[in-house]
């Protein structure tokens, strides 16, 4: 979690997004920690919608660079139907071998952010050609950023 402050931070921060066929919104609080270490991405439109919340750990470094990453990564399967998990687990892998790669060429903004992030959860929703809705929750515990370029981890991902 980081440092602790003597009191909380109870600004609340809202984002909204939406789109013809979603909507969705984001409330994040910063809390006790002496600053914000999660990070989330969003993407709706006509026919799907995807949420991501990554919870940093120590910093924000590798969430913030891991969020969008991600969605752009799951923006690459089509939606309707929903990507099955294996393509899940491919985008999910492919971000964090790049953020690996990227810490590994500059360990200065690692160290600078104590860059990590310990976990992942995320909702995909697609609208099918009947106007039903397929929605799937994934949650993954995952050992990236800052730990595994510099202590060596295996990068182990788990659901």
């Amino acid at each position: 979690m980081g440092c602790a402050l003597s009191s909380p931070v109870e600004l609340v921060r809202v984002q909204r997004h939406g789109s013809a066929g979603f909507r969705c919104a984001v409330a994040e609080m910063q809390g006790w920690r002496i600053g914000h270490e999660d990070a989330h991405a969003v993407h709706c439109d006509a026919s799907a919608a995807a949420c991501f919340v990554f919870d940093g750990h120590g910093g924000d470094g590798a969430a913030l660079y891991c969020a969008p990453a991600l969605l752009e990564e799951i923006r690459k399967a089509d939606f309707a139907p929903l990507p099955p998990d294996e393509r899940l687990e491919q985008a999910f892998t492919s971000v964090d071998e790049k953020l690996l790669g990227f810490f590994q060429e500059n360990p200065e903004k690692a160290r600078a952010k104590r860059a990590g992030f310990r976990g992942v959860v995320g909702a995909l929703c697609a609208k099918n050609a009947d106007s039903s809705y397929t929605a799937a929750w994934t949650a993954w515990m995952a050992w990236a950023g800052w730990d595994k370029a510099f202590e060596g981890g295996t990068g182990a991902h788990g659901e």
